[in-house]
């Protein structure tokens, strides 16, 4: 009796430690693509993580990643951190592209080397690395998915969900804006031009937005080109200021893009006279021009009337058709600059009205000499 009690101790013993121990996992482990959704321009370079969150006693993974093989093209796997805290580990992948003539496939598993324990928490399985090849968006389907515990083999399952993730694939918009001019006075006004394009084509429907620190912009023109006009109106300030101007464009199925050009704007010299005080302006010059011809005139006959009496009739007519160009032509500047005093104030006025505001020709002494002296 005793030796089949013994018998049956050591059977019970032995069958206790060949098969496996049930342990029971909550499905709250999740397997899921980081981040869930991406945007990448054409041509560039992407990665992705694939991690788990909130697993217990994990040495064994596996997942599969389909994708659209006419967007995508997958160019690497490698390991991440998440089992290494635990000791060595051993890492395989595999690279489809054309798995099928829709999808290609990333393979990827990691496994603990060792009876070591398993690593509990969240953290990045493995990093993918994609290359964006055409426009449009993709699926990224994690599917056959494997977590196993650290128990000796065969190891038991881990329950767990998955998440999937997105990728859109767009064109990049260039935004160039130009100013033209790019130096203005306070209350003047500058034409933005902004240029719009992408991979070296024009894009025309663009959204088009522009700030700067100051100043206004009135309604976008949409040439249907690739360009876009805007009207910049200068602030008022009293030192000259840089504004940077900056330009975005947004479009469906584009990235937003953004330039910056800068305008120099300078303080206005003198407020800008209305019409009737331009025409004021203009007949103030000749009736000084006049007052000073009069006198010239009259202080050198007092001392010495001319000996030839057609010189009377004709040095007025001489001295008028001798002043008469630069009467004209100091009458147009002020017109045309928009008043008399900012007119002086500018530096080709300046040279200009330096004859102008005491001119040689119409000095006293000058004059006696020049008109009356024939």
């Amino acid at each position: 009796m005793v030796k089949k009690i013994s018998f049956v101790i050591i059977m019970l013993t032995v069958l206790w430690l060949i098969m496996p121990i049930n342990i029971a996992h909550a499905e709250s482990a999740t397997i899921r693509v980081d981040p869930p959704t991406s945007k990448v321009e054409l041509g560039e370079t992407l990665r992705i993580n694939v991690t788990v969150t909130e697993v217990t006693d994990l040495a064994v993974w596996e997942f599969q990643i389909h994708y659209n093989n006419t967007i995508l093209n997958c160019t690497n796997v490698t390991e991440g951190p998440f089992l290494k805290q635990e000791g060595s580990t051993f890492f395989v992948k595999n690279i489809t592209d054309n798995y099928n003539s829709t999808y290609g496939r990333v393979l990827a598993g990691c496994s603990l080397l060792g009876p070591v324990p398993g690593v509990n928490g969240s953290g990045t399985l493995a990093t993918v690395t994609f290359q964006a090849k055409a426009v449009g968006e993709t699926p990224l389907h994690l599917t056959g998915t494997t977590l196993k515990d650290s128990t000796p083999p065969p190891r038991h399952p881990i329950p767990h969900t998955t998440a999937d993730g997105t990728v859109t694939v767009v064109r990049a918009l260039m935004v160039k804006p130009t100013a033209n001019p790019s130096s203005i006075y306070s209350g003047e006004t500058s034409n933005i031009k902004v240029s719009v394009s992408s991979n070296g084509s024009a894009v025309s429907g663009a959204t088009i937005s522009l700030i700067s620190d100051g100043g206004n912009f009135s309604g976008v023109t949409d040439y249907a080109n690739g360009t876009y006009s805007v009207t910049f109106t200068a602030p008022k300030v009293t030192v000259i200021t840089a504004f940077n101007i900056t330009a975005s464009a947004t479009k469906a199925g584009y990235r937003s893009g953004q330039g910056q050009t800068t305008i120099i704007v300078q303080p206005s010299l003198v407020p800008k006279f209305p019409d009737y005080a331009l025409y004021a302006a203009g007949g103030i010059i000749i009736v000084i021009t006049i007052i000073i011809a009069y006198l010239a005139i009259t202080r050198r006959w007092a001392s010495k009337p001319p000996s030839k009496p057609a010189t009377r009739v004709f040095l007025p007519i001489s001295f008028f058709w001798r002043t008469l160009p630069m009467l004209g032509a100091s009458l147009t500047q002020v017109m045309f600059h928009g008043s008399l005093v900012s007119a002086l104030l500018k530096e080709r006025e300046r040279r200009f009205f330096k004859n102008l505001v005491l001119p040689a020709a119409l000095h006293p002494e000058e004059c006696s000499r020049r008109y009356f002296y024939l």
